[in-house]
């Protein structure tokens, strides 16, 4: 990590004015941010827009709830870091979460069979895997990697593949 900070302010607009005198060595750099859920509905989508134009190399942003202490004082917050863009790698994956949970007698085939395919068999997993692209795509249903990640599982594989 380059540089971390948490932000807090009484108002939006401070907010905004404080992310510009952010240094500006840091903006070619991948971002990682939090903004509080307690932000005003009209503020959200100006702070998120400029909390996403704040780094030249991507950026990776969350709601996350109210500092506790802060709540009944009214102020936002929002947590900053970058990161090292050599050692970085900000990406989307379009895996799926946890199988939603089913109440009752009555279940679909299909939540049945999204529920069959999701739980890992355990002695087959780890064992027979050896190559990492097989065991991410045995834990994803089959899912290939994001594009972003295939060079570091080629690094990865040729690193395993030599020791």
């Amino acid at each position: 990590m380059l540089y971390s900070t948490t932000l807090i302010t009484r108002t939006p607009l401070s907010l905004l004015s404080r992310l510009k005198v952010l240094p500006t060595e840091l903006t070619s750099h991948p971002l990682l941010f939090t903004l509080s859920s307690n932000v005003p509905s009209s503020a959200l989508s100006p702070l998120v827009t400029a909390l996403s134009s704040v780094s030249s190399a991507g950026n990776v942003g969350c709601i996350s709830s109210a500092i506790p202490t802060l709540r009944s004082a009214n102020s936002i917050s929002c947590s900053l870091a970058f990161f090292d863009r050599e050692m970085t790698v900000p990406f989307r994956s379009d895996l799926p979460g946890r199988v939603e949970a089913q109440v009752g007698r009555w279940h679909t085939m299909r939540k049945h069979e999204v529920t069959q395919r999701r739980t890992p068999d355990s002695e087959h997993s780890f064992k027979s895997n050896a190559e990492g692209d097989i065991l991410w795509s045995h834990f994803a249903g089959g899912s290939t990697l994001p594009r972003e990640l295939e060079p570091l599982m080629l690094r990865l594989t040729h690193t395993c593949s030599n020791a």
